[in-house]
Order: C-alpha cells, then structure tokens, then sequence
C-alpha cells in the first residue's frame, strides 16, 4: 500500500537518505556518505564511496534495453557488471569495485564443495563485464539473464547498498509481500545473526 511504503520510507529516510517523491510513490535517494583520498601513483584521486537505495519502475524496449535511472547513474559508474544478484533470484548491476570484491570472496569457495560451485558457476557463468551505458543513459540485459531473471516488460530497480538489483515488478510485488507477511520472523533472524557475528560472543 502507498501509506505503508511512505511511513517505511520516511523511517529509513532518516537515517541513509533523503526521501522523495518519484515516479508517483515515495523513494529513497543514494546518498554520499563521504570521500576517500587514495594515492595512485604519483597522484591522488577522490573516490566517493556512495550507497544504492530506493527502488524505481521502468521498462524494457523490444531491444531488451532500459534506462538506468538518473539517481543510480554517478555511482554505478563505467565498466560495470551485469550479473546475477547473489542469490541468484533476480538480475543485478554490480559497480567494477563491488565486482572485484564479489569475485574474490568466490575465490574462497571449495574447490570440491559441489553445491558450493554450484552457486559460483551460475554468478560467474552469467555475468557480463565492462558493460557502460549509451548516451541515453540505457543499458542492454543480455537474453540469457532476461530469462533467468523471468523479466517481462515491467521491471523495478531496486538498491541494495553496494550494487543494484533488477526484478520483473511481478515477482518483485511477490518477493515484498512475502517479505511482509514474514517481517518479524526476519527481523529476528537479523538481530540473532548480528549477535553470532559480534566479537567476544
């Protein structure tokens, strides 16, 4: 419902974002949360390290082509992948450092755990490299990710902090509800989790 995803926005707004109105529902816009000063060289660059939120519906042409939104573009940068998301339900658009971060944490992974590979098969077997927008500011979703991705015409943008995710907005509207339907449930998933994972515990 509208109301819901406004109050759940306004909450979350003031912590990682400025909230706002686009494409007729509410959204969270990526923000910059500061920048690094990294020695190249002889020189110095400025790398912003910024996050992915808020979610955004657009569509695919006949090209299998969509527009990147306009929100998403500076931090998305140029020479990125087009992948799957990590558990692998959906497509994803992934910057070139988040990609060489996934790539190495796949690196780890048993040679001789089956299931294990299976998983880094299907990430690294459909992922396409050093992928950049046109001039409009498109990007082509190659047939093959399309297809696992069960994308039809509709589909949402979706931030996940460091990369993006591309649902079909039919799934994408299921994935929500049952994510509604189960929040408390995965509320304590996260908070045991993040128990398990604190040092001395």
């Amino acid at each position: 419902p509208c109301f819901l995803r406004f109050y759940i926005g306004k909450f979350i707004g003031k912590f990682i974002g400025k909230v706002l109105h686009c494409g007729g529902k509410w959204c969270i816009k990526y923000s910059e949360c500061h920048k690094v000063e990294e020695k190249a060289g002889k020189g110095e660059r400025a790398v912003s390290n910024m996050s992915f939120t808020g979610s955004y519906e657009h569509s695919l042409d006949g090209k299998g082509r969509v527009i990147v939104p306009a929100p998403l573009r500076e931090a998305l940068g140029e020479n990125f992948t087009v992948g799957l998301n990590p558990d692998v339900r959906a497509l994803a658009l992934y910057p070139r450092e988040e990609w060489e971060a996934v790539t190495q944490k796949l690196e780890h992974v048993d040679l001789f755990n089956r299931r294990a590979n299976q998983c880094k098969r299907q990430i690294l077997g459909n992922a396409f490299t050093d992928c950049n927008m046109d001039g409009q500011g498109r990007v082509l979703l190659p047939p093959p990710l399309r297809m696992l991705g069960h994308l039809t015409r509709d589909i949402v943008f979706v931030g996940m902090d460091k990369y993006v995710e591309i649902w079909d907005a039919e799934r994408y509207r299921l994935e929500q509800q049952d994510t509604f339907d189960n929040y408390d449930e995965l509320i304590e998933y996260m908070q045991s989790s993040g128990r398990e994972t604190r040092p001395g515990m």
